[in-house]
Order: structure tokens, then C-alpha cells, then sequence
């Protein structure tokens, strides 16, 4: 079924080809400057001069074997015209066919992404003029069932409260294969009461066009390919940022999610999905 359905946007092609050549003015006149070529061909004698002598023994020659081959040229310019003719049907069919394979993939990459585990934690130190934290990204394997530190790093800040933020976005049920509801939260920023989200400390980061969050290894994903499983969460990430490429990949609503937390030194906050879209810092 797979292969069939690489093959098909090939033969949507050809059908496209032909079509403008049977059924337009324009390709009616390359096929009849093709055609007039052909003939002018056929009059070409070894030297390289034009003679009617040798236009007419290769006209008759062409000709014999044209009515020889008569069957097979029909069934062959028999299946052309159709393919030209129902160019709008297969044309049709080829987006159904893409489309059912992107749920597909979607449906999957979702299942993938999908879990109650840990998303973020934030480890405490003291400094002089206020706060380092240390941030540890982590993601999800389907395969062990477990947590997977992606990343690490390190960011300062000289006030006691901060809000940690996280995004969450729901997808359409009809744009999952399955019909059923799907929700992903991710890091999105620290910010502070003096410095406002939109200034905040970006947490909405990762590398290859994957956030953290999503960035399973692909010996750990289940029903899906790594090449495929990381193309749509490179759409997906791309439609956390871009509302005309949310609309296409079927993410109904995005909202916001921030958890305030009072630094203590030595102490590391551990933030979880819910598995429904939530995230709940554990006590």
C-alpha cells in the first residue's frame, strides 16, 4: 500500500502531461510541430540532405510498420487518452490518498508524544547577586516506558519568584486517524514579576527543528520511522509558532499553563504532564 502510494503522485503526473497535450490548444500545437517534425525526419538521407526519394521509401517504411503495430498503438494511445481524460479523478484521488497518509503519520507521532511523565526540572543554587538554575529538559520513550534527559543548561536569575510557562495544544479529533483527543505540553518561558513573558527567558528550544520535548531517539519510537516521526514534529513545532500552519495540521486551540514557584537553594522542582494537557509541579 505504501509503495502505492509513492507511486501514485508519478502517474498524477503523467496523467497532467497528457492532458495538457490532448486536451489544450497549446498541446495540440506541440503535438502537431512534433508530428511535422517526425516527417521532415523522415526525408534526412545519409548525408545530411532533405530528398523526397528518401522522404517517401521511409514514409512507406514507417507506414507498414505503423499498421503492423496498429493494435499495440491503440491500446496504447487508448490508455494515454484516458489517463488525460480522467486526470481530475486521479488528481483527486492522489490528495486523498496523501492526506489519509498524513493522518497516519500524525496519528502516530502523536501516540509517540503522548505521555504523564516528566517534562522539566529545575535545580536551585545560591550566588551572590541572586539565582542559578540548572534546567533538565527530558522527553518520553514509548518503547521502555520512561523518562529521557534530551538536554541541560544553566540560566540566572536575581529574583526569588519566577513563572515557569508551558504552552499546550490541542488537535482536532477529526484529523487524527483514530478520532481521538490529543494534547502536548511543552516549556515555553521563565519570566519574573519585573520581567513580562514576552521578554522571558525563552524555554522553547531544542536542535534539528525538534524541541527537547519531542526529540525521542529513534530506537525508541513505536509504529513509526525516525525520518517520518521527525518530519511532522518539525510540522508540528512549526505550527506552535505559525497559526496558517496550525490550521493545516489540525491544532484546534493553544493555551498557556504558568506555575509560580518561591527559589529555595538546593531544592529541584520537578515539572510533569498530566497526559490530558496539563502540567502540575510535583510536591
Amino acid at each position: 500500500m505504501e509503495t502505492f502510494q509513492l507511486l501514485f503522485p508519478l502517474v498524477h503526473g503523467l496523467a497532467k502531461i497528457f492532458s495538457f497535450l490532448f486536451f489544450t490548444p497549446w498541446g495540440w500545437a506541440i503535438l502537431g510541430f512534433l508530428f511535422l517534425l517526425l516527417l521532415f525526419k523522415q526525408g534526412i538521407s545519409g548525408d545530411g540532405s532533405w530528398r523526397w526519394s528518401v522522404f517517401l521509401f521511409n514514409l512507406s517504411e514507417k507506414t507498414t510498420l505503423f499498421f503492423l503495430s496498429l493494435p499495440q498503438f491503440l491500446m496504447g494511445f487508448l490508455f494515454l487518452f484516458l489517463l488525460a481524460f480522467f486526470e481530475k479523478d486521479i488528481h483527486i484521488l492522489s490528495e486523498n490518498l496523501r492526506l489519509n497518509r498524513e493522518k497516519e503519520l500524525l496519528t502516530q507521532t502523536l501516540k509517540n508524544l503522548h505521555f504523564e511523565g516528566k517534562l522539566l526540572d529545575i535545580s536551585v543554587e545560591t550566588t551572590t547577586n541572586g539565582y542559578t538554575l540548572t534546567l533538565f529538559y527530558y522527553t518520553h520513550s514509548p518503547w521502555q516506558n520512561k523518562p529521557l534527559l534530551r538536554h541541560r543548561e544553566t540560566f540566572f536569575t536575581p529574583e526569588k519568584r519566577i513563572y515557569v510557562d508551558f504552552g499546550v495544544c490541542n488537535f482536532e479529533y477529526s484529523v487524527v486517524a483514530e478520532g481521538s483527543a490529543y494534547n502536548l505540553a511543552f516549556p515555553a518561558r521563565i519570566y519574573t514579576e519585573t520581567i513580562p513573558p514576552e521578554k522571558g527567558y525563552s524555554l522553547f528550544s531544542g536542535e534539528k527543528g525538534l524541541l527537547w520535548g519531542f526529540d525521542i531517539p529513534e530506537e525508541d519510537l513505536v509504529g513509526i520511522d525516525g525520518k517520518n516521526f521527525h518530519l511532522m514534529g518539525q510540522r508540528i513545532v512549526e505550527a506552535i509558532t505559525n497559526s496558517a500552519a496550525a490550521k493545516k495540521l489540525g491544532i484546534r486551540t493553544f493555551y498557556g499553563q504558568a506555575i509560580a514557584i518561591d527559589l529555595v537553594p538546593g531544592r529541584t522542582y520537578q515539572f510533569v504532564s498530566t497526559g490530558t494537557g496539563g502540567v502540575k509541579l510535583l510536591p
